[in-house]
């Protein structure tokens, strides 16, 4: 069994894509946009933690 990896991301509004913290970019139409999830990816909570983003 796999576990989704859930990443703190931002939406571009010049393209629609979107970029995480961890540096990953999805063009428009991939992924899912959640709302009032936690995020598990553990790159996107260390920079999260340090206040990067």
């Amino acid at each position: 069994m796999t576990k989704n990896m859930t990443h703190d991301g931002k939406r571009s509004w010049w393209d629609g894509s979107v970029t995480t913290a961890c540096g990953q970019k999805w063009p428009k139409g991939q992924g899912q946009h959640l709302w009032f999830v936690s995020v598990n990816c553990p790159i996107c909570l260390a920079i999260r933690k340090r206040g990067k983003r």
